[in-house]
């Protein structure tokens, strides 16, 4: 292990000031002189650039500095130039990342031989030999946490499940301390004093590991205050419970509960105050690896090979859900068929028409089974994802980033949902001797909004890095009860205004409430997920529909329509509200 001084561990932060580049200890101690020109964490503004000293700079030439650094201190150490890097890098870093660092690392003269995923190297470093099929859990709080879900294979480990939260770590616990000690929170703070409170705070929970209590210099006059274990361990218990869940949800998204978990692990700088909370909400006590901050260098430096596949997100879904993910698809197809097959000529037919020949047909069936076709696609954009993620990890040996992969299926979904509605358009004007556009006007144009929110949602999803802790498939799933019974409404509402049935006599007033009912269900199961609202809904919108019914089942299939344009908004609102994780 590098000295760095004595300190024994560098951090990242940099201090800019024209064109000179300050490095760990030296960067912070000149953040209090030129607070403007310190970057306190250059990798969370992400692979762009950064504002530091008065200017725009590349957050690559600030890890190429302190890069260089690290080669000039092993070079010192050694006496030899070092001839083998390797660099350790989160779990959820894609091959466009862990590349872009290959180039800092090269620019700073260091030959990279491997990039190796934290809690893989960190695994290097346990003790003992694993069987192909045990299951472990990685959890690493540093600055952030990352929770990773780990198999054993017979080519070595794989990656099954990641989540991340880079405010579930040492920042949020050192922002909490300081607030604990009354010296208020970071932001409140002066410029000139921010930094090296939080320097005091930090250099006070190391001395934590060793003494029972502690005093911790206070910015602006204030007298010192006292920091035990005790007021430590109360400040990380948020935290603790982030990271706890996010434990949770990550085997949950690899289709694991606890009990099926051989290990859990805990590396990072950070973890140890936060162990107890963890067991106690896990249900599962997580080992401490010998020197947690270092575990995962010591273990990159056993890595003799590039690590073995990453096989995580964006994974296919469990099959019940492909299941639920083809009905809406195939009630489309027989809504769709029933308003072909149902329609009624009048004064000739398409091919030998009349004078005043037309059809009598519900135009409202083809709305809905266009807009249910737009949803199948559409929710059915984590499967295209999957396949997509699988081609680029052929080609690429890794993977893209989740957004990016979504992005791509969401957009295939979009332009294949507008080509399907103008297909069913095209034929249907075709079969019955109609104007194309006149058929467009009731498939392709009530779809126009759900596409414009799914474009809304596809440049968030781009924007955001971070997917929802349960992932993207459940956030795109569309409510299976609201495809039923919306295909049923319009199919009952339909029978009732034209067709054999509402030739007996008390069926056409009969299936017209059932219709109406059925569409307002579905309405209900659009708009709200709570069943007592869905119930109130429900009565107050069937009363509603069983009047607009009375003119054709056109207006009704409108009104679905919108309303599932709004549930993609909502889900677009949704992804608005997630963190925004840089690069």
């Amino acid at each position: 292990m590098l000295p760095f001084g004595g300190a024994g561990e560098l951090s990242s932060a940099v201090h800019v000031a024209g064109s000179i580049v300050l490095i760990g200890a030296a960067a912070w101690q000149q953040a209090g002189i030129e607070p403007d020109g310190f970057v306190v964490s250059p990798l969370r503004a992400g692979t762009g650039q950064v504002r530091a000293g008065g200017r725009d700079v590349e957050v690559a030439d600030l890890v190429t500095a302190t890069l260089r650094h690290v080669g000039a201190e092993a070079a010192q150490v050694t006496g030899e130039p070092i001839s083998q890097v390797r660099l350790v890098v989160p779990s959820g870093w894609g091959p466009q990342r862990r590349n872009w660092l290959r180039r800092a690392a090269g620019n700073a003269g260091l030959p990279v031989i491997a990039v190796v995923a934290a809690p893989v190297a960190a695994l290097h470093a346990v003790a003992g030999a694993s069987r192909p099929g045990q299951v472990v859990l990685v959890i690493d709080v540093g600055n952030g946490c990352e929770t990773t879900v780990l198999q054993y294979d017979a080519d070595g480990l794989s990656v099954l499940s990641v989540l991340t939260d880079p405010d579930a770590g040492g920042n949020r616990i050192d922002q909490a301390l300081l607030a604990a000690t009354g010296a208020g929170s970071l932001d409140d703070l002066p410029v000139p004093q921010r930094w090296p409170a939080l320097a005091a705070v930090r250099t006070a929970q190391q001395a934590l590991e060793h003494h029972p209590a502690v005093t911790v210099p206070l910015p602006g006059g204030q007298p010192p205050a006292a920091v035990s274990v005790a007021l430590l361990r109360e400040v990380a218990q948020p935290t603790a419970e982030r990271v706890a869940t996010l434990a949770t949800e990550a085997l949950g998204n690899a289709d694991l509960s606890v009990d099926r978990v051989h290990a859990v692990y805990a590396i990072g700088g950070a973890c140890p105050p936060l162990v107890d909370v963890v067991a106690a909400k896990l249900g599962a006590l997580p080992q401490v690896l010998d020197r947690p901050a270092s575990a995962a260098v010591l273990g990159a430096a056993q890595v003799t090979s590039v690590p073995a596949r990453d096989v995580r997100a964006p994974a296919l879904p469990p099959l019940r859900r492909l299941v639920s993910l083809s009905l809406p698809a195939l009630v489309s197809l027989v809504l769709y068929a029933h308003f072909v097959f149902s329609a009624e000529f009048y004064n000739g037919t398409p091919q030998s028409p009349r004078p005043y020949f037309y059809v009598l047909a519900a135009w409202g069936e083809l709305t809905v089974a266009s807009v249910l076709a737009v949803v199948a696609l559409l929710q059915a954009a984590p499967v295209l994802t999957a396949v997509r993620h699988e081609q680029q990890a052929a080609r690429s040996g890794g993977d893209r980033l989740p957004n990016q992969s979504l992005t791509s299926g969401l957009g295939a979904a979009i332009a294949g949902g507008v080509a399907v509605a103008s297909l069913y358009a095209v034929v249907a004007a075709v079969y019955m001797g109609q104007p194309t556009t006149a058929l467009l006007k009731w498939a392709l144009v009530p779809v126009l909004p759900v596409t414009a929110a799914a474009l809304v949602l596809l440049a968030l999803v781009w924007r955001h890095r971070r997917p929802p802790e349960r992932g993207w498939d459940p956030l795109l799933s569309f409510p299976v009860s609201s495809v039923l019974a919306g295909a049923a409404g319009s199919a009952a509402l339909a029978l009732s205004w034209h067709g054999r049935l509402s030739a007996l006599d008390g069926w056409s007033d009969l299936l017209a409430a059932a219709g109406a009912l059925l569409v307002a269900v579905a309405l209900a199961c659009t708009v709200t997920r709570h069943a007592g609202l869905r119930v109130a809904v429900s009565v107050l919108l069937s009363l509603l529909l069983l009047i607009i019914s009375r003119a054709g089942p056109s207006v009704p299939a409108v009104v679905y329509a919108v309303a599932v344009a709004a549930w993609w908004a909502q889900r677009a609102w949704t992804v608005l509200r997630l963190p925004v994780v840089p690069g």
